[in-house]
């Protein structure tokens, strides 16, 4: 196994590239950004149905934290996600 670290762009660059090999043995591990980018690039280069499911190799939890006079801490307060 050779492990070859591609950065840039939140990891599209190494998607595209991983996306485009056609050796049949490339593989993938990426983090949140993997699912983020597309909403939030027009155009990243690939989408998520490119790349099917093998594992799931962990979890990170996520918080979404605003100032309580923000128009957010209601969206926040209605996912249930303020602190007591």
């Amino acid at each position: 196994m050779v492990a070859e670290n591609r950065g840039g762009a939140s990891g599209n660059i190494a998607t595209v590239a991983v996306r485009n090999a056609t050796d049949g043995h490339t593989g993938l591990v990426h983090g949140k950004a993997f699912s983020v980018n597309p909403a939030l690039d027009a155009n990243p280069g690939f989408t998520i149905a490119d790349f099917p499911t093998i594992a799931i190799l962990g979890s990170t939890p996520a918080a979404s934290v605003v100032r309580e006079a923000a128009v957010w801490a209601e969206v926040v307060r209605a996912f249930g996600a303020t602190a007591d």
